[in-house]
């Protein structure tokens, strides 16, 4: 039976099905916001909580899973962690600083109801801008404050701390050598787990729209263990479909969205390992992350201009995304992707051991 390791091996360390992926998360994240864009919350709340919950609670854990095995191997093929963090950086925030500072310096002069010297001498300016350090703020002084979401201008980047977390958590890990030892971390993430759950029995909600942060971590950390142990976890259809009935159970069962983080998990690894023939969408570059962060504000200012129709303003938006998205790529993120020639060969070790050589020819994230 073929494992996910061969799987690797046999698509050449570059399979297409991730990146399919990666596009077509990016289009649930911003289709569901539609939702809430123009339903209020009244709306998300009447989708989210129905039976559509399971699609809508899987969207962000499979990113995050998605993102964990990826991760998992840029840092097997890093030679420090100052290497390994330095390319986490380079990935996350030039894109980032150029949304925020757009979002800041054109489309909030542009819409809002404030005079200039207001709008600009504002603390609340100042405290957006705070966002490119991944401390988020989502208002801007007199910007959509009558939409059906009022003054929220980036409401997609509540992910971000979580993905830092994320980052900085597998780079402690490896340090401390759990990493390296495959076995013990899949026992320490599963213990997190139930950590995880006991804790929303207490803390959170029965059901909530969106799972909670910790979950998505957790969805990392699952695929983190997933490509560790990649050469004795099987490449199988009937797993696959068993992970979609198990993480649909669990999103359906109160306090259980930490138990479906590891079904979300293989979901992700195994159609990220699927190979299909790549199209011309795939050769505009990744334009996933900026899809996921222009989104949101154009969402908005579609609502501000009356595009308040689901349909006419998913259309709009969703084309008006991928067009910055693809600037995005051309003129912030893959020039800043370029820098990692200059970062440091040499720091801090990690204790990491490459087991497979599949962790070498992994090349699905930098």
């Amino acid at each position: 039976m073929q494992t996910l390791g061969g799987r690797l091996t046999y698509t050449g360390g570059r399979p297409s099905g991730f990146d399919y992926q990666r596009i077509l998360l990016a289009v649930a994240v911003v289709t569901w916001h539609s939702v809430y864009v123009t339903g209020g919350r009244e709306l998300q709340q009447f989708v989210g909580l129905g039976p559509a919950r399971p699609i809508v609670a899987a969207i962000l854990p499979m990113f995050f899973a998605l993102s964990g095995f990826l991760v998992a191997g840029s840092l097997a093929r890093s030679a420090s962690m100052l290497q390994f963090f330095g390319l986490r950086a380079l990935r996350i925030f030039p894109a980032l600083f150029a949304e925020v500072l757009l979002s800041a310096m054109i489309l909030g002069p542009l819409v809002t109801t404030m005079t200039l010297s207001g709008y600009f001498g504002d603390a609340e300016f100042w405290r957006y801008l705070l966002n490119v350090t991944g401390n988020i703020h989502y208002d801007l002084p007199g910007v959509f404050k009558n939409n059906p979401v009022p003054g929220v201008v980036n409401g997609q980047l509540w992910t971000i701390p979580y993905e830092l977390e994320c980052y900085i958590a597998i780079g402690i890990i490896s340090v401390l050598g759990v990493v390296r030892r495959a076995r013990l971390f899949g026992l320490v993430v599963l213990a997190l787990m139930t950590l995880q759950w006991s804790l929303a029995l207490y803390s959170e909600p029965q059901y909530s729209v969106a799972v909670s942060g910790r979950v998505l971590v957790l969805a990392f950390l699952f695929g983190v263990s997933i490509f560790q142990l990649r050469d004795v976890v099987p490449w199988h259809p009937l797993l696959f479909w068993m992970s979609v009935a198990m993480a649909t159970a669990f999103f359906y069962l109160p306090h259980s969205d930490a138990f479906a983080a590891p079904f979300i998990a293989y979901i992700s690894a195994y159609l990220g390992l699927c190979n299909p023939r790549a199209n011309s969408l795939n050769k505009l570059g990744d334009l996933s992350y900026g899809i996921f962060l222009y989104g949101w504000p154009i969402q908005q200012t579609a609502m501000w201009m009356g595009v308040t129709g689901f349909w006419s303003n998913l259309s709009l938006s969703l084309l008006l995304a991928t067009a910055f998205a693809y600037l995005s790529w051309n003129l912030v993120e893959k020039p800043a992707l370029g820098l990692k020639k200059h970062l440091p060969q040499h720091g801090p070790e990690r204790s990491q051991t490459r087991s497979s050589a599949a962790a070498d020819q992994l090349r699905a994230a930098p």
